[in-house]
């Protein structure tokens, strides 16, 4: 039999149907050789009437409803799961996850009640031949955490002009589980079940696809794409219906504009259906464009008030979106207090419980000091989906790690195995940094380091922040000549004369 691996590569890479019409005879060959390859080693430990099964030296790919799964053994505690229409999928080269499997590990496959469980000495993968959902279980046979019978999904979707699938996984809630970790997020949450999270790179909010468990596992997703965590629903205005205003009048929350950041000056009443300002920065008339009766510009302060009137019982998640100070009062008690720069507005979330059909006051305070005119207020309703997601809007496939402790040390050491160990920084990273909005000229910041010195006072770094190069060249990232005259004599200089380091921000 000609090897379709080779024809595939051969394949034009413009010719889409070529490529598919590759593509079908690899699925084709994989599983032909897979079944040809049990026949000839004899009876497979076990068959599934879903499709073939096929052993490895790192793992089992299992053929289960028009797509392949793959169980990897990485360690004996750590297993890769990943599963794909194409079982090219399972070669691919991760950008996080290098070829750091150990080897050595013993493992089994073994039939238990009719389905294939990949044993090592610290864990036992079952699989539902059926649905092709995974269950973990430790050495004594206890269960970690089960996939959704249907919590697989590959979605068809088109991104950026290039077929893709938007791709999810979901795991069986465990009651009084904790979930922790994906990354630095600025919602001053610690276990992040029940709370849903957008997984991206921004200013102040880094992305890890990585979670912890209080039942002693981890869970890598091995996406870099654009991802999800909980509920994917998005957050909604609260129905104007279900508002009524201070004076118990339905359709709106009362708002009351005041000059000034204190709530001092009234300007005047007025009832909102919704609670939506956008505003851009440098905008004229600003205030006025949010109330009629405000100054054209300076300080001011909202005030929304009135009564929500739930029509479902539940967890609700309510969401404010700002800049500059956001406060959020439930029947009296504070639930969102933050000031961002205003330059930076963010989100900022609270979970409550509402009971249909009672009343519950809200009040909502904003300020503005600087800055755009930024504040929204939004909810989800109740989610009757308990069970912990991933979603990504690209991938061929699912790819993700299952690590077990049961200690949380061991789940980060396996962490570390497959993404690799961080390298320590350098000593002088750990000492002192001065920074301020920036420094006009490299004289200044060497006015500050000789004045550090004098006093005695350790430092080891100085940051030179944005805007060193020319005023008609933004972003160019050229020290301006005028402010900068030498920039390598004013490296040499904080190097040598005072002994620190510069950083640049970019």
């Amino acid at each position: 039999m000609n090897n379709p691996f080779e024809r595939l590569t051969k394949a034009r890479r413009g010719d889409v149907s070529t490529r598919e019409k590759q593509w079908q005879i690899v699925r084709r060959y994989v599983v032909v050789t897979g079944i040809l390859a049990m026949a000839m080693a004899g009876p497979p430990a076990v068959r599934g009437e879903s499709g073939a099964i096929q052993k490895f030296n790192d793992g089992v790919v299992f053929a289960i409803n028009g797509q392949y799964l793959k169980l990897e053994v990485c360690a004996d505690n750590v297993i890769r799961v990943a599963a794909s229409p194409d079982p090219l999928f399972f070669s691919r080269k991760s950008l996080s996850a290098g070829e750091r499997r150990d080897a050595k590990t013993k493992w089994s496959l073994e039939s238990e009640s009719g389905a294939p469980v990949l044993k090592t000495d610290a864990l036992a993968a079952r699989v539902d031949l059926h649905s092709g959902a995974v269950s973990f279980f430790d050495s004594d046979g206890r269960l970690i955490v089960a996939e959704k019978a249907d919590g697989r999904t590959m979605t068809p979707a088109i991104v950026q002009g290039e077929n893709t699938y938007h791709v999810r996984q979901e795991w069986m809630e465990n009651a009084g589980e904790g979930l922790f970790g994906l990354g630095q997020q600025q919602l001053g949450l610690m276990n992040l079940k029940g709370y849903d999270l957008d997984l991206w790179q921004h200013n102040g909010t880094v992305a890890i696809p990585f979670f912890l468990s209080s039942r002693g596992y981890g869970i890598f997703w091995d996406n870099t794409s654009y991802t999800r965590f909980g509920d994917l629903r998005e957050a909604e205005p609260i129905p104007a219906a279900q508002l009524l205003d201070s004076h118990g009048r339905p359709g709106g929350l009362t708002g009351s504009y005041f000059a000034g950041e204190n709530f001092e000056q009234l300007a005047g009443n007025r009832m909102d259906p919704v609670i939506d300002i956008a505003i851009p920065s440098g905008a004229t008339n600003a205030n006025q464009l949010i109330y009629p009766g405000l100054p054209a510009d300076g300080d001011i302060s909202i005030r929304w008030e009135g009564d929500v009137l739930p029509s479902e019982t539940g967890d609700y998640t309510l969401e404010t979106f700002s800049n500059n100070g956001i406060k959020l009062w439930v029947d009296g008690a504070l639930v969102i207090s933050h000031w961002r720069q205003g330059w930076l507005p963010w989100w900022n979330v609270a979970r409550v419980h509402f009971e249909a059909g009672h009343r519950y006051h809200l009040k909502l305070e904003w300020t503005k000091e600087q800055g755009m005119e930024t504040v929204q207020l939004l909810w989800k309703t109740p989610s009757h989906d308990p069970n912990t997601s991933l979603w990504s809007e690209v991938g061929g496939g699912i790819d993700y790690y299952f690590m077990y402790g049961p200690s949380l040390d061991r789940v980060i050491s396996s962490y570390r195995q497959i993404t690799g160990p961080a390298p320590m920084l350098p000593a002088w990273t750990f000492g002192f940094w001065q920074s301020r909005q920036r420094y006009k000229t490299q004289q200044e910041s060497l006015d500050v380091l000789t004045r550090y010195r004098s006093l005695g006072i350790p430092i080891d770094n100085i940051v030179q922040d944005w805007f060193y190069w020319k005023l008609d060249q933004w972003g160019s990232h050229e020290f301006d000549p005028a402010r900068f005259p030498d920039p390598d004599g004013w490296i040499r200089q904080i190097h040598d004369k005072y002994h620190a380091r510069l950083t640049i921000s970019v």
